[in-house]
């Protein structure tokens, strides 16, 4: 069993819960990075992936639109 105490009103003290603390919104703190060229190439080569200069241009125009949406 648990004790239970019983406290008067006015007794302690309360704050409103503010949620946008806890809440990312659009303009919150995270910060959008862009691929580069060179990164692509190197996971590509990692990935054991034949590529070619069109195809690391697209797939960067890509990555950069869905990361900044």
């Amino acid at each position: 069993m648990r004790r239970v105490q019983v406290a008067k009103a006015g007794t302690y003290k309360s704050k409103p819960l503010k949620l946008e603390k806890f809440m990312v919104g659009e303009q919150g703190c995270q910060s959008v990075e862009k691929i580069s060229k060179k990164e692509i190439r190197a996971i590509a080569q990692r990935l054991k992936l034949p590529f070619d200069e069109a195809n690391v241009r697209f797939a960067k125009a890509v990555i950069n639109a869905y990361l900044t949406k």
